[in-house]
This record gives structure tokens, C-alpha cells and sequence, in this order.
């Protein structure tokens, strides 16, 4: 599978929430501060005061519960969204009871919607905002027969525009963000010659397959391939050819794996192939597959074809080990004894020598 050709398609304009998990926290916490500040700086009323108070320690109690004795693993974007309206809320009731700021305290409302734009993406954030004016329009404005005039009803838009402003603004640089970081990290995961994963990237989406395999009591397989002839192909046509050689394996490999399988360029012409679900037989019929097309499709090098022939072996979880390792392990000791047997085939790891050492004049 190329690392650009996710499984899901899409690119999500959002952030994770692990991601922003510091900066959510931050702005909470900031939210308290300025709403403190604000019942400091303006002694409002005895009555006014003491619902502020009550809320504002509600508040605090539910931010520092769902930051420091909420599990981890429940930091998802429903939390988020559970904050949001927990933060419109409270801002909505600072806004009852201090009639006498209402402006500066409708500014506060920007804070949930930053938060929101940043994890939970532009349509919730535009809903949000909706949310937001009603409430602004309730208990923040009088309602009457001046509201429904033109001029009353464009005041409004005036005092809900900035909200409108950054919800779109930090929407379009949350994608960009995402965006930026998926390419970065398709780049740091991905082989620059064959557009395939490199190591790396390997080893990150095999570990959360075998997880999956471990978990549902499934099995995979895995294939080690490598080219029989690269270093001839290079003393005799240069490693252009050889990077062309490359190439062709990886273009081979894709086209004989099915959308759910993941393939890497594992050395400089050792590939590797993990086959979610595939038995040992559906591992070699694979494997086959590959090696006949590579046959079928010759290298054509200063207008002359040349054989392309790759070795491969295989193993499957969990007959031919217990962790991806060792998997990997009997695959490679697989792809030797195919090597010491003439290359251009394919050999399961049953058929390695159960002492399970290298065939003879094999190198490690």
C-alpha cells in the first residue's frame, strides 16, 4: 500500500486530539483566569456575585476533572465537544448575571470556537457559532421591536462577525496545519525512489496490524523479496538502471497486492510484504503472482530487454512465529533458502531445515 493512498482517502482538515491536548488545556485554564479577572475588576452586585462564583467553581472543578483524572484514552473528539458546550455555557452564564460587560464577556465566546475549529472541523464549528448567537441573542441583547429593523439586525451581524471571522480563519489554518504535518510525515515514512514505505513507515502500520491480528485471533503472512541480479545490472548498464530495476520490483509488487496489503522497499533491493488475513497457500499464490509479472514485463535497458527475477520467502502468523519478528525472521530465512536454491522462486519457511540455519555459502 503507498503511503499515499491511505486507507480512508481523505485528509481530515482537523487536528488530533493528542495533538492539541496542551493547548485545549491552556485555553480552559485561560478562560477561568479572564473570567476571574473580569469579577475582580468589576465587583459586580451581592446576588450577581455569588451566581458568578458558583459557576466559575463549577467550571474550574470540571476542567480540572476532565484534564487530570479522566483516563487517557477517553481524550476524543465527543470530550472535546462535551468541553465546548461546557465553555459556551459558562461564558453564557458569566454573560446573564454581568449585564454590565456584555461585550467584553462575549469575546470570551472565541475561545470555544478556536477549540472547536482546530479538533472537531468546520462544519461543527459553523454549528457552534449558530449555538453561540442564540445564546449571544438570549441573554446578551434585548429583544424588541428595534432588533427587527434593519439597523438592529446589522448591529447584530456586527457583534457576531468576529465570532464568524475566526471560526473560518482558524478552520483553514487548522487544514493547512494538517495538511503540512501528513505531508512531512508521508515524507518521513516514505522510499524517495519507489514512493513505497521505507522502514520506518513499515514497521509503525505492520505493528498496529499484528495488534489487530493478536486481538481478533487472525492471521497474516509476510513476503521478503529481493532482486537476483541488481549488483549485475548495475556493473553492466549503471545504477541508473539499477534505480529503474528498483522501481519496476516496487511497480510489480503494487500491482499484484490488494488495497488493504503493505508493502515496503525494506534495503536497497529487498522489499517486504504484509498480507492482512492471507494463509500460508494465499501468501505463495501471491508471491507467484509477483514473480510472474516481473518475468512477463522485462527491463528494457539501451533498447535491450533484460530478465528482471526476484527470490522470495514467506511465513505466516502465528504457525511460523509468535510476534512480528519472528515472523519476519522465518520470511527471511525463507528468502536464503530460496536464494541458495537458483533464486527466481518462491519458498515457504515449512521448507527451511528445521535446525534453522542459513544454507550453506549464504551470507547474513
Amino acid at each position: 500500500m503507498n503511503p499515499g493512498n491511505r486507507k480512508s482517502g481523505v485528509l481530515d482538515p482537523t487536528l488530533d486530539v493528542e495533538d492539541v491536548a496542551r493547548t485545549l488545556r491552556e485555553i480552559e485554564w485561560l478562560l477561568v483566569a479572564l473570567v476571574l479577572l473580569l469579577y475582580v475588576l468589576n465587583e459586580p452586585a451581592s446576588d450577581s456575585a455569588l451566581y458568578i462564583a458558583g459557576g466559575l467553581c463549577v467550571f474550574t472543578v470540571c476542567v480540572a476533572v476532565i484534564n487530570y483524572a479522566l483516563p487517557l484514552a477517553w481524550r476524543k473528539s465527543w470530550l472535546v465537544a462535551i468541553e465546548t458546550w461546557l465553555m459556551i455555557g459558562f461564558i453564557t452564564w458569566i454573560l446573564y448575571f454581568n449585564t454590565g460587560n456584555g461585550k467584553v464577556v462575549a469575546t470570551l465566546y472565541l475561545l470555544p470556537i478556536i477549540v472547536t475549529a482546530l479538533v472537531l472541523g468546520r462544519g461543527i464549528t459553523m454549528l457552534q457559532v449558530v449555538l453561540i448567537a442564540c445564546c449571544y441573542l438570549l441573554v446578551g441583547r434585548s429583544i424588541d421591536s428595534s432588533f427587527f429593523t434593519p439597523s438592529g439586525i446589522g448591529y447584530f451581524a456586527i457583534d457576531i462577525a468576529p465570532m464568524l471571522l475566526v471560526a473560518y480563519t482558524t478552520s483553514m489554518l487548522s487544514g493547512d496545519i494538517v495538511s503540512a504535518m501528513n505531508r512531512v510525515k508521508a515524507t518521513s515514512d516514505t522510499d524517495e525512489l519507489t514512493g513505497l514505505y521505507n522502514t520506518r513507515g513499515f514497521n509503525a502500520v505492520a505493528g498496529h496490524e499484528y495488534g489487530q491480528a493478536v486481538r481478533h485471533g487472525r492471521v497474516f503472512s509476510l513476503l521478503m523479496i529481493d532482486s537476483d541480479h541488481l549488483k549485475t545490472i548495475n556493473d553492466t548498464y549503471g545504477h541508473a538502471a539499477g534505480d529503474r530495476l528498483i522501481q519496476a520490483i516496487a511497480q510489480a509488487i503494487r500491482n499484484a497486492l490488494k488495497s488493504t496489503d503493505i508493502v515496503a522497499r525494506y534495503g536497497g533491493d529487498e522489499f517486504v510484504c504484509l498480507l492482512p488475513g492471507a494463509s500460508q497457500e494465499a501468501a505463495v499464490a501471491v508471491a507467484q503472482r509477483i514473480r510472474h509479472r516481473l518475468a512477463e514485463e522485462p527491463l528494457i535497458v539501451d533498447n535491450q530487454p533484460v530478465t528482471v527475477t526476484i527470490s522470495i520467502g514467506a511465513a505466516t502468523f502465528p504457525m511460523h512465529g509468535p510476534t512480528l519478528e519472528d515472523v519476519a525472521k522465518s520470511a527471511d530465512r525463507a528468502l536464503y533458502v530460496s536464494k541458495a536454491r537458483g533464486r527466481d522462486r518462491v519458498t515457504l519457511y515449512d521448507e527451511v531445515h528445521e535446525n534453522g540455519s542459513r544454507p550453506a555459502g549464504m551470507k547474513a
